[in-house]
């Protein structure tokens, strides 16, 4: 064939429209379209399509149309949906993954139409709210390890849509026979051990509802063994100060001896001179005998011996010389 020449119905139109029918359409190559009306089904009219060869000989070919109905599968918006072609004659709807079946539709031309919206995912608590930041998603999607919560169940809705639902895990401090810790209430979601006055951390635990238990013990503060109070060492002995000497009286200055009075010459009278018996002086002294303080007077009297000796040596002097006169 000619590609130069392009191809046209007998006509030399290359477009034919037949009322109730539908419209037919040649391409330059030579192929027919034909868009029936909606509510034409069954054979359309036929129709010659005519070519040339290179030679200029013209050839003809008769195109005849069947309109069989079908069967889609599309969602609200018309659209078909991905994985789910058109089937030929009327199909019964089908279960689609992801989508929930809203209606069938049986169009004027005899086609059919099921009509499908997709299925919402949601993740909720068990109140029925909506678990912040995991909002509704397109589609029937698995459930999700969300923190601070513990997975309850799924639920397929009635309109095939699916929620999961979750409560949430709790927190508590308690000691080790269970109590709570005084001031550290239950706490929700997944929270740290914390430093507890008085207390000292042992371990922790999770529960099979994915509860967190926090156990702690309390801290014993060991009563101090009182040192012994020493004995007091005893007081040393005082030293007796020796008595003090006793001051000596100071011994009096002996008064001067008087001076004898001159004694008158006596009248010369030849006497016989007598020389005196020597008197022997014994001094005896008694070890024994306690000595008396001093007092002076002893003193006096030897000075009242020695001065009566001298008056009378003063005799025998003048006696001898007498004599020898």
């Amino acid at each position: 064939m000619n590609d130069d020449v392009p191809a046209t119905f007998e006509d030399g139109s290359t477009t034919k429209t037949v009322e109730g029918v539908g419209t037919y359409t040649v391409a330059p190559d030579g192929t027919v379209t034909f868009k029936p009306e909606p509510e034409f089904t069954g054979t359309a009219p036929s129709v010659t399509v005519v070519r040339e060869d290179m030679n200029g000989t013209k050839a003809s070919a008769t195109y005849t149309p069947t309109v069989t109905p079908v069967t889609t599968f599309v969602d609200k918006d018309g659209k078909p949906i991905p994985g789910n072609p058109t089937e030929d004659g009327e199909q019964p709807k089908k279960d689609i993954p992801g989508y929930r079946f809203v209606e069938t539709k049986k169009l004027p031309n005899g086609d059919t139409e099921h009509v499908y919206e997709k299925v919402k995912t949601s993740h909720k608590d068990k109140d029925g709210n909506e678990i912040p930041g995991y909002p509704t998603e397109d589609g029937e999607q698995p459930k999700k390890d969300i923190p601070g919560y513990r997975f309850v169940e799924t639920k397929k809705l009635p309109n095939g849509d699916t929620e999961h639902v979750y409560e949430k895990i709790t927190t508590t401090h308690v000691d080790e026979n269970g109590n709570p810790i005084p001031g550290y209430p239950t706490e929700d979601g997944e929270q740290p051990k914390k430093d507890i006055p008085g207390y000292e951390f042992v371990k922790t635990v999770v529960d099979k509802d994915g509860n967190v238990q926090h156990i702690y013990k309390k801290k014993v503060t060991p009563t101090p063994t009182p040192s012994p109070t020493p004995a007091p060492a005893p007081a040393p002995a005082p030293t007796p100060s020796p008595a003090p000497a006793p001051t000596p009286a100071p011994a009096p200055t002996p008064a001067p001896a008087p001076t004898p009075a001159p004694t008158p010459k006596p009248a010369s009278v030849p006497v016989k001179p007598t020389t005196p018996a020597p008197v022997a002086h014994t001094v005896e002294t008694k070890e024994d005998a306690p000595q008396l303080p001093n007092t002076g007077t002893e003193d006096h009297a030897s000075l009242a011996a020695l001065g009566l000796v001298g008056v009378l040596s003063g005799f025998g002097l003048i006696a001898r010389k007498k004599k020898e006169d």
